[in-house]
Formats: structure tokens, C-alpha cells, sequence
């Protein structure tokens, strides 16, 4: 039988050439569903896009959704440990079982289908399954851009943008302005869009998309509350997802704000500034952007760490690394060491080293393997000390799942 696995992935391999987002099209996706019974049609959606805080966006939308009695799909990329986290019902990954199930039924129709790649495939098949259980509404994370994404074969009830930054600038665009088209691609006409303060290049392109659209346009305001158990970059992304609770509340959905608030506050999400005590204690973050670096770098300012404070870090090579790196050079860390994941798109320690070494990182030390580089880091951390692993999902997500006390996950993407 063919899987997922086999067929082209981007996400590990990107195709060969120069690849814009123009080569990009939402013709196999629509192929493949229109096969499977155009399911997307069957569900209401809520479509998110933007370069950083979407994923837990959705992730907060969600909980909210199902802390008022819903039942709510969630559809999000990338994992951290099990490609079966990518699709989820109230919280539940995608049981085994249903997921080996669907992939048989889907395979004959992707064949037939040279150009379908591995996220098309995966699309398709989160809206057949989210068809299939009668969710009462889902929530739909965009991959790369938005545009010529997979996910935006759908007509959403409404769309969110959280905070653009350059990223992927080889396909999207190298200015933000660009950047902003192809994550704008999302609105739809009539359709209401909510997002954050952006840089006014890219909010002038959103704004004409959205009035070409005819599409109700808001931008949802920083909140005044402190930064207080998360971040100020978290507490924006929450005023995204009550302003989005509002709109939903308009259309017929019934949203107590005594039910919403406390999930939005108290939900923590893996990898996203998460702590875990110990001897020594973890930090986990997922900071492979500018802005993302920026704000786990204005979060750890604001916290007591105990000493030695070790960072481990690995990125993916086609990120912002210098820029990453300068946001992280202001942590106080007592020693800095590099690593790499076991990715294709991993940016090798003889890469990354010069990078530090030009930012004078303290007591640089290089790991070429990530066991290694934990290793490493818990000797130098000793067991009073705190490590801060960040970078590439598939860094912090591989360190993880080696740390967490209970079994190590099946990472189904090798």
C-alpha cells in the first residue's frame, strides 16, 4: 500500500529548481478531493495564516471551542513527535487504526495524481476524516504561505493572520509586502478577516485584499494586560483568538466568555515556552523566526533561572540564522552549544558555528549529532542548572520526546 510517506515532501526535500509561489497550485488538491467527494464542503471552517503564532492560534482556538461543548477538528503542521498530531478531534490525535484506514482509501486516488505531494495529501485527508465525524467546526493551520496552500481549497466562515515576518523569502517573496500577499491569499469574499498589528507595507496589502474581497476587515489591538505567565507576543496571539471567539459568537456560536477566558489564559502549549523541572530543568521553545526569537528572548528576561543557564540550539538552513541568533546572543546563558537535527534541511554545526563564534557567544561548544548535544548540555548544566532548547521543530521535538518520563512517540517521518 502507499503512504503518506511516499510521496513527494517539501518539507524534508523542497522541489529542485527555483521554486516561486506562483509554481505552486491548488489544482491537485482540488483533483484529489473532488475524488474523495469534496468533504471540505461538508465542514465549517476556520482558516489561519501568518509567519509566526498560528499554530497556537489554532491550538487556543480549539480548546476554547471545545471547553464550550463543540466538536472541533484541528488540522496543524508540523509535529513534534507523531505525524498523527497533525490531525485532531478535541485534543485526540487521529487514532491509528482510522488513520492506516484512510490512507488505504485514499492511496488508488493518489496515484492518479502525479503532482500531489505529501501536504496535499495530508490536507485532503484531514477534511475527509473531519467530514466523516461530523466535527462541528475546524480549525485549519496553513503550511507554507497561504495563497497556493492546500488548506485554502476551503470557504471559511472566517480567516485569522497572525504576525508576518521574511520568512521562506525564496517562494514568498524577499519583502514583507509579498510576504503579506501570499498569506492575504486566504480571504475570501465576504468572508471577515481578523488580524494583528503589522508592519504598515503589509497591512496596506492585507487591507486592499481584503477590500477587493468585500471582506470585513479588523485588526485586533495589543492588550494592555501584563505579560504575566506568558509572554506579550502569547498575549497578543489571545486577543486574536477572542476577537476571533466574538465573530464566531455573531454567526451562532455560543461562546460563554466564563468558559473561553480561562482556556485561553491557562492552556500551555508543547514546545511553546514550556518548562520542565528536574535536575537539570528544561526550557522548550520552537524559536526558528526573528520575532520568535525576540520574544522567547523577552520572556526568559522576565524569569529566575537557576544557574549554569545552557542553550542548545539547531535551525533548518533555509531560516534567518544570523538574525535568529542575535535575538538569542542577549539571554544570559553561561555556555552556548550548537547541534543539528537528523533533518534533511538542518543547517550543519560547521555552518552554525562561525555564525556564534562572530556574535561571541560564551563557552561555544559543537555537537554534530543531538544526542551528543544533550549529553553535552546536562553536563555543563549540572543538576542545578536550566537548559534552553530551541530552534527547528524537529530539534526541540526530537530533545522532547527523549526527556519526557513517558514513552517516546513514533515520529512516522523518521
Amino acid at each position: 500500500m502507499q503512504t503518506l510517506l511516499d510521496l513527494p515532501n517539501w518539507e524534508t526535500r523542497p522541489p529542485s529548481g527555483n521554486p516561486s509561489a506562483h509554481t505552486f497550485s491548488l489544482e491537485p488538491t482540488r483533483q484529489l478531493l473532488a475524488r474523495l467527494g469534496n468533504p471540505q464542503q461538508q465542514v465549517r471552517f476556520v482558516q489561519v495564516a501568518g509567519s509566526k503564532g498560528k499554530g497556537s492560534v489554532c491550538h487556543l482556538l480549539a480548546a476554547a471551542l471545545q471547553a464550550c461543548g463543540y466538536r472541533v477538528g484541528l488540522y496543524t503542521s508540523p509535529h513534534l513527535h507523531d505525524l498523527r498530531e497533525r490531525f485532531r478531534i478535541n485534543g485526540e490525535n487521529i487514532p491509528a487504526a482510522e488513520f492506516a484506514r484512510l490512507q488505504a482509501h485514499h492511496a488508488p486516488h493518489w496515484q492518479e495524481i502525479p503532482e500531489l505531494s505529501f501536504f496535499e495529501a495530508c490536507t485532503a485527508l484531514a477534511m475527509a476524516w473531519f467530514a466523516q465525524e461530523a466535527v462541528d467546526i475546524a480549525i485549519l493551520e496553513t503550511g507554507l504561505g497561504g495563497r497556493y496552500d492546500a488548506t485554502n481549497v476551503v470557504n471559511p466562515v472566517l480567516c485569522l493572520i497572525t504576525s508576518l515576518e521574511l520568512e521562506h523569502t525564496a517562494i514568498l517573496g524577499n519583502t514583507l509586502a509579498e510576504i503579506a500577499y501570499a498569506k492575504g491569499g486566504i480571504i475570501k469574499p465576504a468572508v471577515p478577516v481578523l488580524t494583528v498589528p503589522q508592519a504598515d507595507s503589509a497591512m496596506q496589502v492585507l487591507w486592499q485584499i481584503a477590500h477587493e474581497q468585500g471582506a470585513p476587515f479588523q485588526v485586533v489591538e495589543t492588550p494592555d494586560t501584563p505579560p504575566v505567565l506568558h509572554s506579550a507576543r502569547h498575549w497578543l496571539n489571545i486577543a486574536l483568538v477572542s476577537a476571533a471567539l466574538q465573530q464566531l459568537r455573531v454567526i451562532g456560536f455560543h461562546l460563554p466568555t466564563q468558559l473561553c477566558q480561562p482556556v485561553l489564559v491557562h492552556t500551555r502549549l508543547p514546545a511553546r515556552q514550556e518548562f520542565l523541572p528536574g535536575s537539570p530543568a528544561y526550557l522548550f521553545d520552537v524559536a526558528h523566526t526573528i520575532e520568535s526569537a525576540i520574544d522567547l528572548r523577552a520572556f526568559v528576561l522576565q524569569l529566575t533561572i537557576a544557574k549554569p543557564f545552557v542553550l542548545l540550539f539547531g535551525v533548518m538552513r533555509d531560516k534567518q540564522v544570523q538574525a535568529v541568533l542575535q535575538a538569542l546572543r542577549a539571554i544570559p546563558i553561561t555556555h552556548c552549544v550548537l547541534t543539528s537535527a537528523n533533518h534533511p534541511r538542518a543547517m550543519p554545526v560547521s555552518e552554525l558555528a562561525p555564525i556564534a563564534e562572530a556574535l561571541a557567544f560564551p563557552n561555544l561548544a559543537l555537537a554534530s549529532h543531538l544526542p551528543y548535544g544533550l549529553s553535552l548540555t546536562r553536563q555543563l548544566a549540572g543538576k542545578h542548572g536550566t537548559i534552553l532548547i530551541t530552534g527547528s521543530f524537529a530539534l526541540v521535538g526530537t530533545a522532547r520526546a527523549s526527556l519526557l518520563p513517558s514513552p517516546k512517540p513514533i515520529n512516522l517521518l523518521g
